[in-house]
């Protein structure tokens, strides 16, 4: 009889990225009162949904980050005692939009990217209080705008490890600034300028060890599943009690990350190996989630790093590794895409742009030949070779219809007693099973 040995199931609870925007409005004289007004109304529906909460708590804006770090929230402060008038004018970083690196920058809107473009340059250079985005149209909605451009920009760029989960914005919406220290708000990056110098070699050096071992592999594929095993064996699930844990610093270089901190350190390693890969922002099990789009070489596929880790015995799992949008879907939800009538003012459940993952070629378990078919004996050979090969507790994919796996397995093992082996304990993730003997 074969036993569901709870002792085998890994916990389905990862979660939580910086999602749901809480905006905080504070107020200051009479002159801004229309801006708030409008910024109020736009937020409303929103907090009527729950997808975001309005806070006019002026205390100071570090406290509440180390509270927004624990619940997995990002706060976007629209500061009306602002000047505008003292914001740096900064130079717009370039973006490399050559060869095959994803980026939602693409996707963004002229005034988006110029957005992208000036926040990026502010992170690169760690440029402390406001500075300039540029003169707002009356026809704009500046802030949907940042929101959906600082979305990009975090996605886009794992390497900029020290950006915060918070911003200020000046009222009108013609500044920001990712360090500010006036008006009662304390807001800064996550390193300081020097701690960024070290904590850059040791992410680089780090990540560079990992590439050099993954450049020894021929394809994409087998690239993608080093990195993939690489995290799982190596980064333990939790929080550090910092911001870090959401970074691909957090994951490469202290070893402690939840899921944005899995994803980002995956698509940190694909992009310096010349793998197409980035984040995809969702839920699942009703929390927060992030995981990977990668392509390892006919299209795209869902990567689920965080989900294949598997804390308890230690081991990789690969029951995430290249789905489709159906597989996925069954217990990952996707948020929509960004359509163009829309505001995302206080809004962060959405993705920039989504990727149609709908190949199966670079599915583990297909490129592997792990997957169980209705020949009981043609499934127990199969065992019995990937047991001979030293893997003493095999893998598979479980597809079959009409079938429950316990009935399956059961009806299995009179077929693996030709090879002196018996199934006793099974785990089940996803639509994928590890098998236990004795």
């Amino acid at each position: 009889k074969i036993s569901n040995d709870s002792s085998y199931l890994q916990s389905d609870s990862y979660g939580s990225y910086t999602s749901d925007v809480e905006y905080i409005i504070e107020d200051s004289v009479s002159s801004v009162e229309s801006v708030i007004s409008q910024i109020e109304s736009d937020l409303e529906k929103q907090q009527q949904s729950g997808e975001v909460t309005v806070s006019r708590d002026t205390e100071s804006v570090s406290s509440q980050v180390d509270t927004a770090n624990e619940a997995g929230k990002q706060i976007a402060v629209v500061d009306s005692s602002v000047d505008s008038a003292d914001a740096q004018v900064i130079t717009p970083a370039d973006v490399d939009t050559k060869g095959e690196k994803p980026l939602y920058y693409n996707d963004l809107t002229k005034t988006q990217k110029h957005i992208y473009r000036c926040i990026k340059s502010a992170a690169e250079n760690m440029t402390e209080g406001l500075f300039s985005i540029g003169a707002v149209s009356s026809n704009e909605d500046r802030f949907s705008d940042i929101t959906v451009a600082f979305r990009a920009l975090s996605a886009d760029n794992p390497q900029i490890f020290w950006l915060p989960i918070s911003y200020v914005a000046s009222s009108d919406g013609s500044s920001l600034a990712l360090s500010y220290r006036k008006n009662g708000n304390n807001l800064d990056y996550t390193f300081s300028s020097s701690q960024k110098a070290n904590a850059e070699k040791q992410l680089n050096a780090k990540a560079a060890e990992i590439i050099a071992e993954a450049q020894k592999l021929s394809s994409r594929f087998e690239k993608e599943l080093y990195f993939h095993d690489w995290l799982c064996k190596n980064v333990t699930y939790g929080y550090n009690g910092s911001e870090n844990c959401y970074t691909a610093y957090g994951a490469l270089v202290n070893g402690v990350a939840v899921c944005e901190g899995y994803s980002r350190a995956m698509q940190l390693l694909c992009d310096k190996a010349g793998i197409p890969c980035t984040v995809i922002y969702g839920k699942s099990e009703g929390i927060g989630h992030m995981w990977n789009i990668i392509n390892p070489g006919d299209g795209w596929y869902h990567l689920d790093v965080t989900w294949d880790d598997d804390a308890d015995f230690d081991l990789a799992r690969h029951a995430y590794f290249n789905l489709t949008d159906a597989e996925i879907k069954t217990d990952h939800t996707i948020f929509e895409a960004v359509t163009p009538d829309k505001s995302y003012v206080g809004n962060d459940l959405f993705n920039i742009s989504l990727y149609q993952c709908t190949s199966t070629t670079y599915n583990y378990f297909v490129k592997k030949n792990l997957v169980f078919q209705n020949d009981m004996a043609y499934n127990a050979q199969r065992i019995a070779q990937e047991v001979s090969a030293g893997n003493t507790m095999p893998e598979f994919k479980y597809i079959l219809s009409g079938k429950a796996l316990e009935t399956f397995l059961n009806e299995l093992n009179p077929q693996l007693l030709n090879y002196g082996l018996r199934i006793s304990q099974y785990s089940k993730l996803g639509n994928a099973v590890l098998l236990g003997f004795g």
